[in-house]
């Protein structure tokens, strides 16, 4: 019996893979789910946020890192000073719009800077197609 639902599992994934154009377009797929991020809520202004200074930080972080190409573990406790001079490039001012963030699965993420392209959150079920348009 488990053979029988082994095997309508390998030709239902099989069929997939095939239906997104095959395995490195598969791939490619779930690494921009896995990669993205969702709102989880609706937008506000940097300046409505009671702890508009913990949240600037902290976006700014995530933007360094993202541009970097590294983690807060590269930099240690050096994080802030490496960012000094770049952050003055990085202005954030009170009209930004910023929302709360999450993964595929719904998983926090901080704060980040709201974009139309942003995908809302529906659930890990929708995560998927709400990326990858096909």
């Amino acid at each position: 019996m488990h053979a029988h639902i082994i095997e309508k599992l390998q030709v239902a994934t099989s069929n997939e893979v095939d239906r997104l154009g095959g395995l490195d377009a598969a791939i490619d797929a779930c690494e921009r789910m896995y990669s993205s991020l969702f709102s989880c809520g609706e937008p506000i202004r940097l300046a409505d946020c009671d702890d508009r200074g913990e949240i600037e930080r902290d976006i700014k972080i995530s933007a360094f890192l993202k541009f970097t190409g590294k983690t807060e573990e590269h930099y240690g406790e050096y994080l802030l000073d490496a960012m000094d001079s770049w952050e003055d490039s990085f202005v954030l001012d009170e009209n930004t719009l910023i929302v709360c963030a999450c993964n595929y699965k719904g998983e926090g993420e901080g704060y980040a800077i709201y974009t139309t392209d942003m995908p809302e959150f529906k659930g890990k079920s929708n995560s998927f197609y709400q990326v990858n348009f096909f």
